[in-house]
């Protein structure tokens, strides 16, 4: 069985096409809409002040916002950080796991699980980890929100965490 990251360099290889010269949210809407209507798919675009996110059935594929470089503070390459530096403290498993991936594409995209449950339920960490988890969390991830978190394998994981609220990450 294929993993999630190689189906999102697949569907990276084919929405290209569509996203190639988008450089701003409502473009990037527009041309999504396109992909959608003629590979009958159903990728729902989001976005942040330094991010965005084409949110497919089971990954996530995001890109930085900031004229799609890597200038902005707290973009994809931020968690990219944050993410190897909990895979070092072995807190890994309270962050979606990011792969960078780049290719031949003129920018970057950042792969991501699907993570369930966000929209259903507000979550806090306060309520699922304690101890040593709870205070790397805390330490580590300044962007601490409800629609930051989700499920995955069971238990509860962080979406987006370029922040870091103590060292100025």
């Amino acid at each position: 069985m294929r993993t999630y990251e190689e189906r999102a360099k697949d569907f990276i290889a084919e929405v290209y096409p569509y996203i190639k010269s988008c450089y701003s949210y409502s473009s990037m809407c527009k041309a999504i809409r396109a992909f959608n209507h003629e590979h009958h798919r159903k990728v729902r675009v989001v976005s942040g002040s330094t991010r965005i996110a084409l949110i497919t059935s089971d990954y996530v594929v995001k890109m930085n916002y900031d004229g799609w470089g890597s200038g902005t503070f707290g973009n994809c390459n931020d968690e990219v950080r944050m993410y190897r530096q909990a895979v070092k403290d072995g807190y890994a498993h309270l962050l979606a796991k990011i792969t960078p991936y780049r290719k031949d594409y003129n920018r970057t995209f950042y792969i991501m699980p699907k993570i369930t449950g966000i929209e259903k339920k507000p979550y806090d960490a306060d309520e699922y980890v304690n101890g040593h988890e709870y205070l790397w969390l805390y330490k580590n991830i300044g962007d601490r929100h409800n629609g930051n978190y989700g499920w995955k394998d069971g238990h509860i994981v962080m979406i987006d965490y370029a922040y870091n609220s103590f060292s100025g990450y």
